[in-house]
């Protein structure tokens, strides 16, 4: 055990997990699966009970919290099985952990210059000339108002 457990006397602790999930999937069977995997765990206490709950409706993911007790000395290994359990759990289930997505706008009559830029450099000089026609749209100069 820990030694600030020790010296006040604490013995358990809670396990702060948090799972985002795409917005296509069903939060109830998310849920379920999530359940399941703390109950099949006897190193996860009964008492206080396990709190599974939608915390955020994120940019690229519905985000639930997994909050399970355990004794102090098997936070870690609760914490990388559960981990572990979650991600071969949910890809059986088919329930997607999303990537972060961002949606780009082309602005009218840039799409050209825009794409010729991209189809030459590398991701990054993509990115650099993405921002420089981006900033040139917002802050036009005075030949192009």
């Amino acid at each position: 055990m820990n030694q600030w457990a020790m010296d006040f006397g604490i013995r358990i602790r809670r396990v702060d997990l948090v799972f985002g999930i795409s917005y296509q999937d069903d939060i109830a069977t998310t849920k379920a699966v999530l359940n399941e995997i703390l109950t099949s765990d006897a190193r996860i206490l009964k008492d206080p009970p396990p709190v599974i709950a939608v915390s955020a409706l994120a940019d690229s993911s519905v985000n639930l919290i997994v909050r399970p007790w355990v004794n102090v000395d098997d936070y870690w290994p609760v914490y990388w099985d559960i981990t572990e359990a979650v991600k071969l759990r949910f890809d059986q289930k088919q329930i997607t952990i999303p990537h972060p997505q961002r949606v780009v706008r082309t602005l009218p009559g840039k799409a050209a210059e825009i794409g010729e830029a991209c189809q030459q450099a590398t991701l990054a000089a993509c990115w650099v000339s993405l921002q420089s026609l981006l900033n040139a749209a917002e802050n036009p100069g005075p030949a192009d108002k």
